[in-house]
């Protein structure tokens, strides 16, 4: 590790600072789930600026995330790379934010792998309020098509693709590939009295099932998390989220209420993904920008894998558009 200081650009000339890495594509990021390792690995040398100071690296730097649920944020303090639960600002105002992990505890995986690789091109006090206030924005593209509005008993009743597209975190430019439909993405929902995170591997479908196979909403019983199976012929959402994350940048929010008619669901397709109540991911959501909504339709006499079919609005959309929202 090499410590390049400059004088020419401290603060004491008069030039705002902004940590962070001066070319993202001088490094890669990695987390192995079984050792809970984090990895910056660089593309060279990887140049970066902590607390004022540049520094380069040439080789993998790691950090061990202790074995607690919930947010892990990843950065460098000087030369040393550090992690820390829950945010600080000071991992936007003194130190090189690199990147975050939310851990499942139970689980034993990481539930989010986001990047935080953010540049210098703006000072440290604009950079921590247009996280606070405003977030990661939709860029372009990523409308979701090839949607086939069914009986429920065909696979593709209730799968989807993705077009490319883009998200800015910031002045990080996240560069989504389209997929082809049934596109590939896990779901996430609460569980348990603590509301913890989860994450159930694709399976091609946008939603999830329970009990005797229907379509499962993430319900609050008012002590527990859990996913509660709809009732015959009811309805659920499923909220597409775009993420900084570098595995799978596409996720599935698993609805957290249930509807009894198409109109209901309607109304909630508009409000709930206002309302979502997402405990300790609160301070990753920032970081995530919602695409869509879908609302699906669950019956026992649907034959294909999930029950469900995706419904279309009185609009004729199949999808409520959040993009722009």
């Amino acid at each position: 590790m090499l410590n390049l200081y400059n004088t020419f650009f401290s603060r004491t000339e008069g030039i705002p600072i902004e940590n962070g890495f001066e070319d993202r594509t001088q490094s890669t990021i990695s987390f192995d789930d079984s050792t809970r390792t984090f990895t910056i690995t660089p593309v060279g040398i990887c140049y970066y600026w902590s607390n004022e100071i540049r520094y380069a690296v040439t080789t993998p730097q790691t950090v061990v995330i202790p074995d607690i649920e919930g947010v892990h944020f990843i950065y460098y303090e000087g030369s040393t790379l550090k992690t820390v639960v829950g945010f600080v600002e000071e991992l936007i105002t003194v130190y090189s934010f690199v990147g975050v992990v939310y851990w499942n505890a139970t689980q034993k995986v990481s539930i989010i792998l986001g990047d935080e690789r953010h540049g210098r091109v703006m000072d440290s006090t604009t950079h921590l309020y247009h996280h606070s206030t405003e977030g990661c924005k939709w860029g372009k593209g990523l409308s979701p098509s090839s949607i086939t509005i069914g009986t429920g008993d065909a696979a593709v009743d209730a799968q989807i693709a993705i077009e490319a597209g883009t998200i800015y975190d910031e002045d990080i430019k996240h560069t989504i590939a389209g997929q082809a439909r049934p596109m590939s993405a896990p779901l996430i929902y609460r569980s348990g009295t603590n509301g913890d995170w989860k994450k159930i591997d694709s399976t091609g479908y946008i939603v999830t099932t329970t009990g005797s196979g229907r379509a499962a909403w993430n319900e609050f019983t008012g002590t527990t998390w859990q996913l509660t199976e709809s009732s015959t012929n009811d309805f659920v959402l499923s909220h597409l989220l775009a993420t900084n994350d570098t595995r799978h940048p596409m996720v599935w929010l698993v609805g957290q209420k249930t509807y009894t008619t198409l109109a209901l669901a309607r109304v909630g397709a508009d409000i709930e993904f206002q309302q979502l109540k997402t405990g300790q991911l609160d301070t990753l959501m920032p970081e995530f920008v919602f695409i869509a909504t879908f609302i699906l339709q669950s019956a026992s006499g649907y034959s294909n894998a999930v029950k469900s079919k995706v419904v279309t609005l009185e609009s004729g959309e199949a999808f409520v558009d959040l993009r722009k929202r």
